[in-house]
């Protein structure tokens, strides 16, 4: 496989990843951006602003514009910090909670329709090189480049 054939395969399996989240989220009529927002503190409760957008790879301001729309929607709550006012811990509602467990459901059905796909070996090994290509994608990402190395 050469670059061009990763690269190709790559943009296919993201897209068909892309589409199968819509339908998996599609359970609450949440945008993307904020059911992984639900996923991040029901996996992870009380996060930071700053620590969602980390996680997410997301800049601070688009995640709180979406928080913003979740807070009004009655999912997330926000908790001002007594130490320090500019620090704000986002936690998951009851209803929140609710939805995080209606995508998970969703979520975790697409993933057993598709690993039915694959031999107990063969999902151990996919497991391995997404664990491998995932912790190569955080190298390279970490990784500082100059103009002509990022071209």
């Amino acid at each position: 496989m050469n670059n061009h054939q990763f690269r190709k395969l790559s943009r296919a399996v993201s897209r068909g990843l892309v589409e199968i989240e819509k339908d998996g989220v599609s359970c609450c009529g949440l945008p993307i951006l904020q059911s992984h927002i639900l996923i991040e503190l029901g996996e992870n409760p009380n996060l930071s602003l700053n620590e969602v957008a980390k996680k997410l790879s997301s800049e601070k301001a688009s995640i709180s514009r979406a928080v913003q729309s979740l807070v009004e929607k009655g999912l997330v709550d926000r908790q001002t910090e007594t130490h320090d006012r500019r620090s704000v811990t986002l936690s998951l509602t009851t209803k929140g909670l609710d939805n995080f467990n209606d995508i998970n459901k969703e979520m975790n059905g697409y993933a057993e329709q598709i690993l039915s796909h694959f031999t107990p070996e063969e999902t151990d090994s996919l497991f391995y090189y997404l664990n491998k290509l995932d912790e190569t994608i955080q190298l390279v990402n970490n990784k500082q480049c100059n103009k002509d190395e990022c071209q």
